[in-house]
């Protein structure tokens, strides 16, 4: 029964369990293995981790999570790593690929994505912390809901297909603290691209074929002013012919300590 069950597992469970649904399986607290394949669920140091690695299309995925019963559907993690996987081809995640659940920390690497619909991490508004989707050939990307994600501390877009054909929207967030665009094709935002972020503190956006760093208004006010929390900002790699102190201005608060800028081609500061 659930109560001899929480015996055995920490007050975590006991909280979560009062306001679980009454389901119970022979894998409490994951939902029954055999529904739940080609994922993964299982329970490390009183964390739900799920791997759906072996999920090789969006079908599969969506089969998994709507087959499933599960007893708790907040998890600690997800992993899909398609690294070396010839045949898998998870090319969008929509908005029912996972099912009722929501993730504290997400990791998709190695797979064909090119599309996060909008609705595909809804559940997870409240509960995400780290989301990491480097590695992909992400080329949509649904910018502006960064802001619904209340908790929201990391987010990945290292290593896609972002490029100047993709409609990067300002984003807003008052949790997000690590950013990171860098070694997409071209990435083309705006001068309050980063404005309302003010608790960053790591921006990366190395090797976008950035050719400017766009300014405010014509008083030459930094993109990254006000963002008194930022310490560090990676713009190496890129195409900066000319570079002024203003444009990396975070104002006269500033934690700013480490910039970047090997091989950005700079000739004029």
């Amino acid at each position: 029964s659930c109560q001899f069950s929480l015996i055995l597992i920490s007050l975590h469970y006991y909280v979560v369990c009062i306001f679980a649904s009454d389901i119970e399986t022979k894998d409490w607290p994951c939902p029954l293995n055999d529904e739940f394949l080609p994922c993964i669920c299982t329970e490390n140091e009183n964390k739900l981790e799920v791997d759906c690695s072996a999920a090789k299309t969006e079908e599969e995925l969506s089969t998994a999570f709507s087959r499933a019963q599960f007893p708790f559907e907040n998890m600690d993690s997800l992993l899909i790593d398609h690294t070396g996987c010839s045949d898998c081809s998870l090319e969008t995640l929509n908005a029912n690929s996972f099912g009722p659940v929501s993730f504290r920390t997400v990791q998709i690497h190695g797979t064909a994505l090119t599309t996060i619909m909008e609705g595909a991490f809804a559940n997870a508004h409240e509960y995400l912390e780290v989301w990491d989707l480097s590695g992909n050939k992400i080329n949509f990307f649904t910018f502006e809901v960064i802001e619904v994600f209340s908790v929201l501390e990391t987010l990945n877009l290292k290593d896609n297909a972002i490029d100047e054909t993709t409609v990067v929207q300002d984003i807003a967030s008052s949790s997000l603290k690590n950013f990171y665009l860098s070694n997409n094709p071209k990435v083309v935002f705006g001068p309050n691209f980063v404005t309302n972020c003010p608790a960053l503190e790591d921006l990366q956006l190395d090797n976008i074929t950035l050719t400017q760093i766009p300014q405010i208004d014509q008083d030459l006010t930094s993109m990254f002013d006000g963002l008194t929390e930022l310490t560090s900002l990676d713009l190496s790699n890129n195409f900066l012919s000319q570079l002024q102190s203003s444009s990396i201005d975070t104002g006269t608060q500033s934690s700013l300590r480490n910039v970047y800028l090997s091989n950005s081609r700079i000739e004029i500061v």
